[in-house]
């Protein structure tokens, strides 16, 4: 587009979303409010949507801290034991599944009744039946002891064991429905199964289950892989997305990628060398970094990561300010469903954002938004009601839809702002609806419609604070 994005939202004229996890959402309403305009020009912030430093100039505690290391704990805890997020204790996950319990996670992911094309090819019975296959039910014994491993690169965790494209239609290349999401490096996962051609591990992790390509996996003892669970210092991914020095002494660490909200072990001060991979420890952190031998089994190196680089020396303190600082890092990139495009869909961004706290969301919006917390109700309000309600919220909270989470910011003259990652809007052009690309993530208002014609607004159904 050739427009700046913020012109499109400005207009009065409705746009729609088709949100993360499901590329369309609905509500209705319209937007009217009597509050005046906030004068932040007397201290010295503009007025500017997309502006970080704007939105925290309206918060009146922005450093006001909202939960402590031990509360973050505990509230993690508090999301495992919320029923419909999906996430679990890793730590205390059964050591091994019976037969009926570990088939009836294979089955869980049917193929589409709907069309998918491979490709430019329609995936048919005998796709499936292959797909099926490598699933590998035959596999299953009566007693199935789990495995442990850490993620050594960023893993596409897939519906299947395969890296076969499932796309709505032949062109919706940005959208591979057999991507579920994207696991960070030194995730831990149990490993549950594996394929019948050998390649791929059916693992879980903290919030989310499915088919992992065994390379991106070191598999370890248990005894060593708790050693890691809850590292003693960690160092924190606090930039949208950092990448370690070129290194030719550990190939399997040079270069690699690493994404907000992963967390790497410090190595204790006393037992940091001198010199690491041909360069002085004096140039950056020094962690541990996990590798895979090629036997599969994992070794962890020590690796810099510079001092130039976004990061933190333990989790960012849990204020206003800094989720929305660590938010706007991410304004611009290009919507990445689940993962693609090394990016975020919606409930990517708001997951990658509240890790830099140490906070563990569910994967998808719809179990983002069961997640304990401050909430602020507004299912089943009209709009004056919800506006009311919105002009009383400080920026940060999750601004929770029936299919859609945003992350949001306040109001301008009576208009509420979110900041979230959305693929196609809408606008009103007579009787019908065009489609128009949007692609990012951005800065926008409530007044968006839907292909129902419905805004944003309306959908809303909760703002909710991530607190215990």
């Amino acid at each position: 587009m050739k427009k700046k994005l913020l012109n499109i939202f400005a207009l009065s004229t409705a746009l729609v979303l088709l949100f993360s996890g499901c590329k369309t959402q609905s509500g209705d309403g319209e937007v009217s409010s009597s509050e005046p305009e906030n004068n932040n020009s007397a201290m010295g912030v503009s007025v500017d949507p997309n502006s970080a430093d704007y939105w925290i100039s309206t918060l009146e505690s922005p450093d006001e801290i909202l939960m402590n290391e031990q509360e973050i704990i505990q509230y993690n805890q508090s999301i495992i034991g919320t029923e419909g997020t999906k996430c679990v204790d890793l730590g205390s996950y059964p050591e091994k599944l019976s037969k009926s319990e570990l088939t009836a996670l294979l089955q869980e992911d049917k193929p589409s009744e709907e069309d998918r094309y491979i490709g430019e090819r329609k995936a048919d019975s005998a796709y499936y039946a292959q797909l099926q296959q490598n699933v590998n039910l035959a596999g299953v014994k009566e007693e199935n002891p789990v495995r442990y491993g850490y993620v050594i690169d960023n893993a596409p965790l897939r519906t299947f064991p395969t890296w076969d494209p499932s796309y709505e239609f032949e062109s919706d290349i940005e959208f591979d429905l057999f991507n579920e999401t994207v696991l960070k490096v030194w995730e831990p996962a149990i490993i549950l199964h594996k394929s019948t051609d050998g390649k791929w591990y059916y693992v879980q992790s903290y919030n989310y289950r499915g088919w992992v390509n065994h390379e991106y996996i070191a598999l370890c003892e248990k005894a060593e892989w708790e050693k890691y669970l809850s590292p003693a210092e960690v160092l924190v991914v606090t930039g949208n997305k950092i990448e370690l020095n070129q290194n030719l002494f550990s190939p399997d660490i040079s270069g690699q990628k690493l994404f907000m909200g992963t967390a790497l072990p410090l190595v204790p001060e006393s037992e940091v060398p001198e010199v690491i991979d041909s360069m002085t420890s004096e140039s950056g952190y020094a962690v541990y970094f996990p590798t895979r031998s090629e036997e599969g089994r994992l070794v962890v190196k020590q690796a810099l990561v510079p001092y130039n680089a976004d990061v933190s020396v333990g989790y960012l303190p849990y204020t206003r300010r800094n989720i929305v600082a660590q938010a706007f890092k991410l304004l611009g990139d290009r919507h990445g469903w689940s993962g693609q495009n090394e990016s975020r869909d919606a409930s990517g961004l708001s997951m990658d954002v509240f890790a830099s706290f140490g906070i563990r969301l569910p994967r998808n919006s719809s179990q983002q938004k069961l997640i304990p917390g401050e909430r602020i109700e507004l299912e089943g309000k009209d709009d004056s009601q919800k506006l009311s309600e919105l002009a009383k919220a400080n920026a940060g909270d999750l601004l929770a839809t029936t299919k859609h989470v945003a992350l949001y910011l306040g109001t301008i003259e009576g208009k509420p702002y979110v900041l979230h990652s959305i693929y196609t809007v809408y606008e009103k052009n007579g009787d019908k609806l065009e489609e128009k690309l949007i692609n990012a993530i951005v800065v926008s208002d409530l007044d968006t419609l839907d292909s129902d014609g419905n805004t944003y607004l309306a959908d809303s159904i909760a703002l909710i604070t991530p607190k215990a």
